[in-house]
């Protein structure tokens, strides 16, 4: 027959110790589930703290890129300005220098006009007589005084073309500081991984 027979060790256990017996194995099954309980609670609580730091280091990391885009937009916006502030001084240059150079071709034509009128005065007054003469030395000098006003005038322009553009080359080389050294404070965009 296929009837599986029990065992003699069966048959000296009595009811009692077989209940003890089923009680231990429940208890050890329970313990292995308790156990197992809290090594899943464990792992939960570091996947947790695991995704708390990876939250915190995107916002760190969301937080420094906004301040590296308003950095490089307000060097942008500084090279632009130092860009029309540059066109505005050549701008300028090149009006004093116009202006300098109409001066000097007004004083030019203004002697030569001089020496002429002045050789008609002279030439007039030794024919008509001694006493114009003395006004003509008179105009002579008044044109003199005249010529050199002017003159003052072109050196002033000069000083100022000179100035201004001293000025425009000292921003610049500040502007290629600036751009060459973008700041002290240094931006760490590197998204350090948590220890597995």
């Amino acid at each position: 027959m296929d009837e599986k027979l029990p065992k003699q060790e069966d048959y000296d256990l009595t009811p009692a110790t077989k209940l003890l017996e089923r009680r231990r194995e429940m208890l050890e099954v329970e313990s292995g589930l308790q156990k197992q309980k809290e090594e899943f609670s464990m792992k939960m609580e570091s996947l947790s703290q695991r995704r708390e730091e990876l939250a915190r280091k995107e916002i760190q990391l969301k937080d420094s890129l906004l301040k590296f885009d308003k950095f490089l937009q307000e060097n942008d916006a500084k090279r632009l300005r130092a860009l029309k502030k540059s066109y505005e001084e050549r701008k300028i240059k090149e009006q004093k220098e116009n202006e300098i150079a109409d001066l000097k071709e007004f004083t030019q034509k203004l002697a030569v006009k001089k020496d002429r009128q002045a050789d008609a005065i002279e030439t007039k007054s030794l024919l008509e007589g001694n006493n114009e003469f003395v006004e003509v030395k008179d105009i002579i000098s008044r044109y003199d005084t005249l010529s050199e006003t002017n003159h003052e005038l072109i050196e002033r322009a000069r000083a100022a073309q000179e100035k201004t553009e001293q000025d425009r080359l000292a921003f610049i080389a500040a502007s290629e500081v600036l751009s060459s050294n973008p700041g002290k404070k240094q931006y760490d965009f590197k998204l350090q991984q948590p220890d597995c």
